[in-house]
């Protein structure tokens, strides 16, 4: 049986997991965001979709970690490594002298 730490008092925890579970398909559903890539979505990839949009707004892998409760590295390793573009968008926020149209131009010269 999952324990779900928001709502520990509760005595029938799992009819409360599929209480929530069936609200996340309906709404997900309705929003065209239950299917991904030809497979239904977990519940656990809001987690997921939530780490990367704050790292995106932030920048700060810990504020991000202390958000969701986990650690730099578990955050690193399990939400943040998904695809080319997430790391090609950090490196240019990282080092955004080596995108800058003047830079090219002044190599140029």
């Amino acid at each position: 049986m999952k324990i779900i730490y928001f709502f520990q008092k509760i005595k029938n925890q799992p009819k409360l997991y599929n209480r929530i579970r069936k609200n996340f398909v309906r709404i997900s559903s309705e929003l065209n965001l239950y299917i991904f890539n030809g497979k239904a979505r977990p519940m656990y990839s809001i987690r997921h979709s939530v780490a990367k949009k704050r790292f995106k707004e932030t920048g700060s892998l810990e504020v991000v970690a202390d958000s969701i409760n986990t650690s730099v590295p578990i955050l690193k390793s399990n939400y943040l490594n998904e695809d080319e573009q997430f790391v090609l968008e950090r490196h240019k926020k990282t080092y955004p002298e080596l995108y800058s149209t003047k830079s090219k131009t002044a190599k140029k010269s």
